[in-house]
């Protein structure tokens, strides 16, 4: 059983309240590195010393003040970041380039037009090869419409 020495206010043991198996010191191992309770970036434990909650100065006084404004209530108790992803529609718009052929009275403006550019040498040799068995096929496509034949009879 202890003893109370009522002058230095010490408890002694003694031989009777000596339990069998006294409570043995563990050694602990420190870390090698810390996480920032700030940024989250990995810091250097010292071998003697506090281990650093904080990697920098900067870092230490953000957390002050989070804390001096969580305590006053103007902010959030614990700043938490993550990632949040979120399926937005996109439109694309791709620029096409469609054949827009002329319809009705423009295909004479568009007949007109080439021909102007034949007489004025704006269109190469080699593509008349090709023009000209169009046009071929175009004039007999009018002759063999018999509203255009009736037309030159009335003349």
């Amino acid at each position: 059983m202890a003893q109370k020495d009522w002058k230095g206010f010490e408890e002694k043991m003694t031989p009777e309240s000596t339990p069998e198996r006294l409570p043995t010191a563990v050694k602990t191992r420190r870390p090698a590195t810390v996480s920032c309770t700030w940024c989250g970036s990995q810091t250097t434990v010292l071998p003697v010393g506090r281990v650093p909650s904080w990697c920098s100065n900067s870092c230490r006084h953000r957390a002050w003040e989070q804390r001096r404004a969580a305590a006053s209530g103007l902010a959030s108790k614990e700043q938490v970041e993550r990632l949040v992803e979120v399926e937005v529609p996109v439109t694309i718009t791709e620029i096409v380039e469609v054949e827009v052929l002329p319809k009705g009275a423009d295909w004479a403006k568009a007949l007109i037009h080439l021909a102007d550019q034949i007489d004025r040498g704006l269109v190469y040799d080699r593509d008349l090869v090709h023009i000209a068995p169009a046009l071929d096929a175009a004039t007999a496509a009018v002759g063999r419409r018999t509203w255009s034949r009736n037309r030159q009879r009335t003349r």
